[in-house]
């Protein structure tokens, strides 16, 4: 109870870094175009008497000041903006990847249903199912030799290690399932 009535809470809001510095270079430029209506008066009493001249050379270079001030300002607001507009272009870039990775898997998973495939097995989970090879073909060639169409590598591997038949092509709601391995 004693730690609950010591903490105090502050509220305070997300924003990003170039948010604030966007919103941190709005205000600021507010504040100096009131300063460049005013006059550029800052609202300081002055306590030694200036003649006409001086002001008007003082507030020129105040105004001079302010506009470069701002120019400043306006070209950080133009760097931000263009930093956040290339992050969204990028963030469209990467969503289009994704969709068409996603319109590839379909139509790998539409291939399958319509003919049948090898999948790797591996005693890691997480590893099975990684290598996919479509039976696109009445007789597919497995081995390491040059007209093997899936490639096996390892010492007791022969160039034509085995030949798979298919004796049909399965209709689209039929399991892919070989008929024959020689």
């Amino acid at each position: 109870a004693v730690v609950s009535t010591q903490s105090t809470g502050k509220a305070s809001v997300n924003e990003s870094p170039t948010e604030k510095l966007i919103r941190e270079l709005r205000e600021e430029n507010a504040k100096l175009m009131k300063m460049l209506g005013s006059g550029g008066s800052v609202e300081q009493p002055v306590s030694v008497e200036i003649s006409e001249e001086e002001k008007e050379k003082m507030r020129q270079e105040l105004e001079e000041e302010l506009k470069a001030q701002m120019l400043q300002n306006q070209a950080a607001l133009d760097s931000a903006r263009e930093t956040m507009e290339e992050k969204l272009a990028a963030a469209k870039r990467e969503l289009e990847k994704e969709k068409e990775e996603l319109r590839k898997r379909k139509s790998e998973d539409e291939r399958r249903k319509k003919l049948p495939y090898l999948w790797n097995l591996n005693e890691d989970p997480a590893l099975s199912g990684i290598v996919c090879h479509m039976i696109e073909q009445k007789e597919v060639i497995v081995g390491k030799s040059e007209k093997a169409l899936i490639k096996l590598q390892g010492l007791s591997i022969l160039d034509e290690h085995a030949v798979i038949e298919v004796d049909f092509y399965p209709v689209e709601r039929a399991d892919p399932f070989l008929k024959n391995i020689h």
